[in-house]
């Protein structure tokens, strides 16, 4: 049986280097530039029917994305489960992001895949990936940063990082997983990592592309943080923080404000909804203190959109391009007050 992934459980995060000398990325070119074919004869006789079985469910077009680890990473492999993240690295810079999905340890099926030279090891573990984005502008330096490790960090390695490195890298990279909602976290998850953490604002260079449409996605929307950024240079006067609820990662908090806001790539009636949701549910899943709630848009919604979001105690924030400035429409401290006492 395919393993769920858990609604909303924190990922795991593996680095994996795809993309180094001319062998890495004859790799790459062969099992990850696009789909193969696993039923093929020259596969599917190095899979068992369970193997077979699980590869199907995952993929039910009989193709898929294939990576692979060596024996010395067993033990970061055997931690990762389906809906984990895996951030593949190479010209020095983080080349994409794909989920983890099915996981083996087949030698026979890794060295028809990826044939070992002469007098070097094999490869054992194989694991395929969904959802596979491109990402443009991530420097080794940036990453390292993100996951707190000194600015020349080679990033050579298999490396499945901490529960908190991972918070972190997800949160300043933007990541979305679509579908990741609603489940309370894995007991082992909560014990290694803060529910409720606060990220420093860090600024994000990505391109919002994707392909893989599969039933869990990850994006990084570009307008978003594009947004995040503009708004957080024009209050250079305050500190601004992003805060990790139990429900998932708000898009900016201002401490000297106690404003929790949220920030959407468009200014439609759907993206007035969504506002208003995560508004309302990261409030009520952080003990942070919040003393004004606030949508945040990269131009003026509809009147229906802002009187909707005043109903329900949320300013209606958003970026006036003309005069170069946000705009700010408050609701009333009656109903901020009658919607956090609920």
């Amino acid at each position: 049986m395919v393993e769920a992934p858990l609604p909303w459980k924190q990922p795991r995060v593996l680095i994996a280097p795809s993309y180094g000398d001319p062998a890495v990325r004859k790799r790459w070119h062969d099992t990850m530039e696009a789909p193969i074919s696993f039923t093929a004869a020259r596969i599917s006789q190095h899979l068992d029917a369970g193997e077979l079985d699980q590869l199907r469910q995952h993929h039910p077009d009989s193709t898929a994305r294939l990576w692979g680890a060596k024996p010395r990473f067993d033990a970061a492999i055997d931690q990762l489960s389906t809906g984990d993240l895996v951030l593949f690295t190479g010209q020095s810079r983080l080349r994409a992001i794909g989920t983890f999905g099915f996981k083996t340890r087949n030698e026979r099926l890794a060295d028809e895949l990826w044939p070992p030279a002469p007098g070097e090891a094999g490869w054992t573990n194989v694991y395929s990936v969904t959802d596979l984005l491109p990402v443009q502008g991530i420097s080794y330096p940036e990453l390292a940063t993100y996951l707190g490790y000194g600015e020349k960090y080679p990033f050579q390695g298999t490396l499945l990082v901490s529960a908190e490195q991972a918070s972190r890298v997800i949160a300043n990279l933007g990541i979305e997983v679509h579908g990741s909602q609603d489940v309370e976290e894995s007991a082992d998850v909560a014990a290694l990592l803060p529910v409720y953490g606060r990220i420093p604002l860090e600024r994000m260079h990505v391109s919002e592309s994707a392909y893989d449409q599969h039933a869990r996605t990850i994006s990084i929307h570009r307008v978003e943080a594009l947004l995040v950024q503009r708004y957080a240079a024009s209050r250079p006067d305050q500190a601004i923080e992003r805060i990790r609820t139990e429900t998932g990662y708000t898009d900016l908090y201002v401490p000297a404000e106690k404003d929790l806001i949220e920030a959407k790539r468009g200014a439609g009636h759907g993206f007035v909804r969504e506002a208003l949701a995560q508004l309302l549910d990261y409030s009520t899943h952080t003990d942070v203190p919040i003393d004004r709630l606030t949508a945040l848009f990269p131009s003026r919604p509809a009147d229906r959109g802002i009187q909707l979001l005043n109903r329900f105690g949320i300013d209606c924030l958003y970026y006036d391009a003309p005069e170069d400035r946000f705009t700010r429409v408050p609701t009333s401290a009656e109903a901020f007050k009658a919607v956090r006492t609920l």
